[in-house]
């Protein structure tokens, strides 16, 4: 997992430099600090993309690139 959303940042990365576009956005599950053994693998790949979304949003924000995550959450009206 944390190795395709590298590969696909660097390949932004590349493609952003040179034009007008600024922003790699990656998606994150809702719920990747949840716990559980059932759940442990999610948890720690979704964890690195976390963690390697802060780290390329520190990394390239000097030549004004942004990098961002996001965390869907499906509401319904039990949700509230």
């Amino acid at each position: 997992m944390i190795q395709s959303v590298f590969s696909l940042s660097r390949a932004a990365y590349l493609i952003l430099k040179k034009g007008d576009l600024t922003t790699i956005i990656n998606i994150i599950i809702a719920g990747w600090n949840a716990g559980g053994l059932e759940l442990a693998l999610m948890e720690h790949s979704k964890a690195g993309v976390h963690a390697l979304t802060r780290a390329l949003a520190k990394d390239l924000a000097d030549m004004g690139l942004e990098v961002n995550a996001v965390s869907p959450v499906p509401l319904t009206r039990l949700s509230y």
